[in-house]
């Protein structure tokens, strides 16, 4: 069968499609500027490469905002994107959260009775930042005021065993993912 010049002209884009989507990141990036070697862990998007200083103690809490040091998620301090991330697709997470989490973290559904509705609700980013934090534990905000975000200051300082409280740490007394009753308390 012989094809005429006109539909080997429109199989053309097709054609290049196909090519391209099976090339390596050598051949693909002769064509496109900026595309992600896939072998080259420690390269990031130019955002990420001038992060903070690296807190190096993560079992203290952060004390000096204004040097903005920050602490790390393990994988992103040692670039390992692809412990989380799908390297074939960018920005992509290898599962959805909290199984990702749960694939190093404590699967806190089946430790605890009672969960906090967050972390019921697999939300392990409302209060935590996957990459880096200037708080401990990866906080969004510091001490009460991560919890301050869904319970009202006003109706936590109301009841009577928080009456004198003013901003001390809330886990202190509560287990921030979950416990045994209602309050999960230490």
């Amino acid at each position: 069968m012989i094809l005429k010049r006109g539909k080997i002209l429109s199989c053309l884009p097709l054609a290049m499609i196909i090519i391209l989507w099976s090339c390596s990141h050598k051949t693909l990036s002769i064509f496109f500027d900026g595309v992600p070697d896939p072998d080259n862990t420690t390269s990031l998007p130019a955002d990420l490469n001038d992060t903070p200083e690296i807190a190096q103690n993560t079992e203290t809490p952060h004390k000096n905002e204004a040097a903005q040091t920050y602490f790390n998620h393990a994988p992103f301090q040692q670039r390992e994107c692809a412990s989380c991330h799908d390297p074939n697709v960018m920005g992509q997470l290898q599962q959805p959260v909290p199984q990702l989490c749960y694939q190093c973290h404590d699967d806190y559904a089946t430790k605890f009775k009672v969960l906090h509705a967050p972390v019921d609700a697999g939300e392990c980013m409302i209060c935590h930042s996957p990459h880096l934090a200037l708080y401990n534990h990866l906080l969004n905000r510091p001490g009460p005021q991560v919890c301050y975000e869904c319970h009202s200051p006003e109706d936590v300082l109301a009841k009577e065993p928080h009456g004198d409280i003013a901003d001390a740490d809330c886990t202190e007394c509560h287990n921030p993912h979950g416990g045994e009753d209602q309050y999960m308390l230490n």
